[in-house]
Order: structure tokens, then sequence, then C-alpha cells
């Protein structure tokens, strides 16, 4: 289903755009490992994302998640970030030479409708305005993924498909 070796397959986007989902996803039809940026911040502190927001704050999960970053594997993952990842100290710049970046795309309203009443992520309030203010101030960062892909109306297995049909092509 994919080439071999392949460079990292790196997906982007706002909360709610489907990168974890889509990542495992590709991951079961590639064999290739998956790695969730928050998992492996998580687990290597062995709080939440949310505990460790609560605990350190956000620019010391910024600096957290810069290290992930520099530290990912080169080549054979898919790999699914946070959102706010892209945003902060060049991890863009990095992203982008680590693997293939695509930034899963979707109109705000959806994915704020696929967030509603969620507790467990640090900076969502379950406000609209909040929330269409993170993705304009991000939106620049996710546009320099190397592939954008438009999510809205697509379920995971045909992102997947769409991602992987790129990689092979």
């Amino acid at each position: 289903m994919i080439k071999s070796p392949t460079k990292n397959i790196i997906l982007i986007g706002m909360m709610g755009s489907g990168k974890s989902t889509t990542a495992k996803k590709i991951s079961e039809l590639t064999y290739l490992t998956h790695l969730d940026t928050d998992e492996l911040i998580s687990a290597s502190h062995q709080k939440s994302i949310q505990n460790i927001f609560d605990a350190f704050g956000e620019k010391q999960f910024r600096e957290l998640e810069h290290e992930v970053a520099k530290n990912l594997p080169k080549e054979n993952h898919v790999i699914s970030t946070g959102g706010g990842m892209p945003c902060y100290h060049e991890n863009m710049d990095v992203l982008n030479q680590n693997g293939i970046t695509f930034y899963l795309s979707s109109p705000v309203e959806l994915l704020f409708s696929r967030l509603k009443n969620k507790k467990n992520r640090p900076l969502f309030k379950n406000q609209l305005d909040q929330f269409e203010s993170f993705l304009n101030e991000r939106i620049a960062y996710y546009e320099k993924a190397h592939v954008t892909i438009d999510v809205s109306d697509k379920n995971v297995n045909q992102v997947a498909l769409e991602i992987l049909n790129f990689i092979n092509s």
C-alpha cells in the first residue's frame, strides 16, 4: 500500500480535524508506526495534557512540544501533532524537514461542532468566537504544510486514502 522506506507522514491542523483518527487509519493500512505528539508528552510526564497545562502552563508545554518535534524519527512513521505544535518555536519548519506534512483543513463551524462540550482540551472554552480566533492565529502556520486536504465532506477512510495516494504518486 506504500513504498518503503518512506518519509514520515505528518498530520497537522486544528483540534477536531481528525489528525489522530486519520493517522491511526493510515498506520493500520500501511503498518507504519503511529506516534501522537501529545501522547508522547503525556507518557513522558505521566500526566494528561490538561494536567501538564495546569501544572506547568502553556509556555512550558510549548517547550515540551518543541523537544518532541526535534526528536521525532526521520522516516517510516505516521505522526499526528497537537493542534498548536506547528505554531511555536519554528516547529513547522522542523516538521516539514522530518516528513511530508498534511494540513487537515475544515470549516471552523464543523471543527467546533466536533469539539462542543469536550472537557479535555486545555485551551478550548466551548465558545465559537474564541475557537475561530485560535484558527485565525494558527492558519498561516498550517498553510506551510506540503499538502492541504479539505476534510469537510470526507470520512476517515477517504482522507487516509487521499494521503496515501499522494504519497504513492
